[in-house]
């Protein structure tokens, strides 16, 4: 009867996605207090990454495990299908196509609402160790297609909740971008606006076409934050 009665929560939607958002917010502050408690001299901002390239595996696996870990695990542990997030071939070349503007769109946002713009590295490529290139690698996946397969499980699952699936601007869409939007805020300020109208257009994509794919190579190819890691350990 236990066993039941767990199998009945993990199922459930809803307390997928009450447990998802509880942890990346709360996970968040925890690994915060860990880290100035066991290491209180490290300094993570750009500036300590730059200077210490090697400690960029602290941001990696954060993001891992703040983002994509719950989702995953209730993936694996379900037996979803990945077809069921949009992972599949079926109109992937239209998702990409769709998806690419939104590239362009993230940079004017960007530049618009912050005044900043991407750094793109500009000296020569060169791989110092071959640490550093497991580093590049998972900078790239942690922040590009697991960040944007967390926020279109998340539209996935609350739009189950509402029994909005069929809905192109559904209350799972809309209530997902918005709780993104605002837990980025508290970080990045004014470029969180940036990442909801991404996340938006990148979701409505998912939505019309049912492939995640495009979004996951946009989002890869938008994301600041890649290309600032990659410019520290690759150039």
């Amino acid at each position: 009867m236990l066993q039941n009665d767990n199998s009945k929560y993990i199922t459930n939607p809803k307390f997928q996605v009450i447990v998802t958002w509880v942890w990346n917010l709360f996970g968040t502050f925890l690994i915060t207090i860990l880290l100035l408690i066991l290491m209180p001299t490290v300094v993570t901002n750009r500036e300590g990454l730059k200077a210490n390239p090697g400690l960029i595996i602290i941001p990696i696996v954060s993001e891992i495990i703040l983002t994509g870990l719950i989702p995953i695990i209730l993936t694996l542990i379900n037996k979803n299908s990945l077809i069921s997030i949009g992972i599949q071939k079926k109109r992937v070349i239209e998702s990409t196509i769709l998806s690419i503007p939104m590239v362009i769109i993230y940079y004017v946002l960007l530049f618009l609402i912050t005044g900043s713009t991407i750094e793109f590295p500009t000296t020569a490529f060169h791989i110092d160790t071959f640490w550093y290139l497991l580093l590049t690698i998972g900078a790239i996946f942690a922040y590009g297609p697991l960040e944007a397969f967390f926020v279109i499980w998340l539209i996935v699952k609350s739009d189950q909740i509402f029994k909005s699936e069929e809905k192109m601007f559904s209350k799972g869409l809309i209530l997902t971008i918005v709780i993104y939007g605002v837990l980025h805020s508290f970080s990045q300020g004014l470029n969180s606006i940036t990442i909801a109208i991404t996340f938006l257009g990148l979701g409505l994509i998912y939505k019309y076409t049912k492939n995640s794919i495009g979004p996951m190579i946009s989002w890869t190819i938008a994301k600041e934050y890649i290309w600032f890691l990659i410019g520290i350990l690759l150039f």
